[in-house]
């Protein structure tokens, strides 16, 4: 229940013991940054002098594959992907698809949904757009402020898009920076902000 660290690793006198009691043919270090595998390698590389055994050694990048034969030779002859991987009903993926940055960004700042009901192509609104908010860590009157600010504010970057567009945004994404803008004003926040343009 306190704050202390032992280290669980071995020290280099354990590795040298280790290696005298096991006496590998091949030595592949697996834990660690590059250059402790690259230390612990050359632990080895001495024991096998000391010892006077022919140990080799081999230093691997995750991913790199390693081949024994029979006739012992051994080499790296592949490079597979690696690295962690969500799995979720029956599909899988990288962490790095937008889906699961959409679900970070959720879970950390919450979502915020602003719904235009637009016609003439959508170049009008019909009425001012409606703001729903999900997930925010804050009292309820607090949410009601920021809705009724987003709300106001994604009518002011609808109505204005021609005249307060300098980076070429579209209509969608002017809408969505200002609601993200006013929740980053109240919460310090930047949330998933998802705007609907529904046709009347």
């Amino acid at each position: 229940m306190h704050n202390v660290h032992v280290s669980g690793h071995a020290y280099q006198g354990e590795q040298e013991e280790l290696i005298k009691l096991v006496k590998p043919q091949y030595f592949i270090p697996i834990h660690g940054e590059y250059r402790h595998m690259t230390v612990h390698s050359q632990t080895a590389k001495n024991m096998g002098r000391t010892m006077g055994t022919s140990l080799k050694t081999f230093v691997l990048e995750n991913g790199m594959v390693w081949q024994y034969s029979r006739d012992g030779e051994v080499s790296t002859v592949d490079v597979v992907p690696t690295g962690r991987r969500w799995t979720f009903a029956g599909f899988s993926g990288t962490l790095d698809d937008a889906s699961i940055k959409e679900r970070k960004t959720s879970a950390r700042a919450g979502v915020v949904v602003v719904d235009c009901l637009v016609r003439n192509r959508g170049t009008n609104l019909v009425r001012t757009p409606s703001a729903t908010l999900r997930g925010f860590l804050c009292s309820d009157d607090k949410v009601v402020e920021i809705k009724e600010e987003i709300e106001k504010n994604a009518e002011s970057a609808f109505e204005n898009f021609f005249e307060s567009n300098p980076e070429g945004l579209t209509r969608e994404q002017a809408v969505g920076g200002a609601a993200r803008k006013t929740v980053r004003k109240h919460l310090d926040l930047k949330p998933l902000v998802i705007v609907n343009f529904l046709t009347v």
